[in-house]
């Protein structure tokens, strides 16, 4: 069992969050785009934000561990961060949350708009 981290600071909880992606991109679309976003709103909001992926740009706020080439390497990375939630954008390492699929319509529909004009 994951030792918890999470604390309690001035009316909320603040936990350690590790997110599992292929690629973590700026620049990129669809769920890589949508990670971001999610990443940075909830560093926003004072959570201990890390990233592990094979391919990442920096963000403000978040730390992104690379490096790790095979799904034992990414493992490992998780093994020693000691997150309170981890969330694998697929199901490639053992995580608390595996998020499956695109599913991110929402970013997707969003993104279409705004090429369509």
């Amino acid at each position: 069992m994951t030792p918890v981290r999470a604390v309690y600071h001035t009316g909320e909880w603040r936990v350690r969050l590790a997110f599992i992606i292929g690629e973590f991109s700026v620049r990129a679309g669809g769920a890589e785009s949508f990670a971001v976003s999610l990443c940075r709103r909830l560093a926003a909001r004072g959570h201990d934000v890390h990233v592990i992926a094979r391919q990442a740009d920096a963000v403000d706020a978040v730390t992104v561990h690379t490096g790790s080439r095979d799904d034992a390497g990414v493992a490992q990375v998780l093994r020693d961060l000691v997150s309170d939630v981890s969330i694998d954008w697929g199901i490639t390492v053992p995580a608390d949350i595996h998020r499956l699929g695109g599913g991110v319509h929402a970013e997707f529909l969003h993104y279409n708009r705004l090429r369509r004009h």
